[in-house]
């Protein structure tokens, strides 16, 4: 009994030490990285949020299967209700996902993650409860409720799902909420998919599920500019790094292991004193990921034309 009592005290220190070691070895970033990119078949950086849709038709260019499910970290919701894709301009940075569901019939559902300050903040759960009024989108994602005590704004709490219908001519998309719209589904040039909103915490778990994965880095810090700065989220650089660290956990924690990867700077959106280390950010994922940014040139930019057939294409910056 002795030795044994002896041989724990000999023991023990090594057990945790061990298990020190095991914790800060697992949590590194590059663990939690080639972690999530298991299953990676196409990563890419790009500038431009809408440069998303071309990733996806590389993706299709090399066989690769497009998942029925998008998860989009991002501080917008990148789809715009009541509204036709321009023909000229095509997909923009806003309204980039219209176009991703219309083109890709796979996809049916998107999940929105949101920043939990985003979702907590008093002015913007007060616009995401708020119905569109004469078919003007006031809310972040089209409510079209009769009564807005229907709407969860508490997206940190619980998720809120949507059921939302698509014209796959033209883009124009609206909430599905009123019978008439239903009748619309009759019609093969509509269709329906959901939109779940969510953040981090409440993210559900996506073992063994196909995913794209779309990450926009102003999901990390935000210059608010384009909320009026209802709100914004203008990082220090410890905190950005912090903000990195917990996104790439609920990744790796919620079993996200996406076969398709896009990352986007948006330098529209991110505070100046941000860029030079959310870029390095992007530069460390994608070293980390094993994967190979293959894409050196875009037929789409943010407020610039749709490149066409034959016409030349955006370089990569």
């Amino acid at each position: 009994m002795e030795k044994l009592k002896k041989l724990g005290i000999i023991l023990l220190p090594i057990i945790l030490v061990t298990a020190l070691l095991f914790g800060i070895f697992y949590n590194q970033k590059s663990i939690k990285i080639g972690t999530i990119c298991k299953k990676l078949q196409l990563i890419d950086i790009n500038i431009d949020h809408n440069q998303a849709l071309d990733v996806i038709e590389t993706a299709k260019e090399n066989q690769i299967e497009i998942p029925d499910t998008v998860i989009n970290f991002d501080t917008h919701s990148d789809l715009y209700v009541y509204q036709e894709i321009s023909p000229k301009l095509g997909a923009e940075i806003y309204n980039w996902i219209n176009e991703l569901v219309i083109k890709n019939p796979e996809i049916e559902t998107i999940y929105w993650v949101m920043p939990k300050g985003e979702a907590t903040n008093a002015m913007m759960q007060y616009d995401f409860k708020q119905r569109d009024i004469d078919n003007i989108p006031i809310a972040l994602e089209g409510n079209n409720k009769k009564n807005e005590d229907d709407v969860n704004p508490n997206v940190h709490q619980k998720a809120y799902t949507q059921d939302l219908i698509i014209n796959t001519n033209n883009g124009y998309l609206e909430e599905l909420a009123y019978k008439k719209d239903y009748e619309k589904l009759k019609q093969p040039n509509y269709k329906k998919f959901k939109l779940i909103t969510c953040t981090e915490e409440t993210l559900p778990n996506f073992k063994n599920k196909k995913v794209f994965l779309s990450i926009d880095m102003d999901y990390l810090s935000n210059s608010g500019f384009d909320t009026s700065e209802d709100w914004s989220h203008n990082l220090k650089p410890q905190e950005v790094e912090q903000a990195y660290n917990k996104m790439i956990t609920t990744i790796r924690n919620k079993n996200i292991q996406p076969q398709i990867i896009s990352l986007t700077l948006s330098p529209q959106y991110i505070p100046k004193s941000n860029e030079k280390q959310i870029q390095g950010i992007m530069e460390e994922f994608l070293y980390y990921s094993n994967g190979e940014d293959i894409i050196k040139e875009y037929t789409r930019r943010a407020g610039k034309p749709q490149v066409r057939k034959g016409q030349k294409k955006y370089k990569e910056v």
